[in-house]
């Protein structure tokens, strides 16, 4: 199983191989997209998924019985 890092280099070489042979017309707008940093706003998004995941984490732990 590939890291997060990983898959974000591999994506990157993908790229910068397909425009060096000229294969695809490259969609990259920024080097912000193509090194993969992210924005307040990814980086808020991840945040809030990663809060709520322990949130539901912790209250499955609490009832390991409940269905919900």
């Amino acid at each position: 199983m590939q890291t997060a890092e990983e898959r974000r280099w591999e994506l990157i070489k993908r790229y910068l191989l397909s425009d060096a042979a000229g294969e695809q017309p490259s969609c990259v707008r920024s080097q912000r997209t193509l090194f993969g940093i992210k924005s307040s706003v990814e980086e808020l998004i991840d945040r809030t998924v990663a809060e709520d995941e322990a949130s539901w984490k912790a209250k499955s732990s609490a009832h390991p019985h409940s269905s919900k």
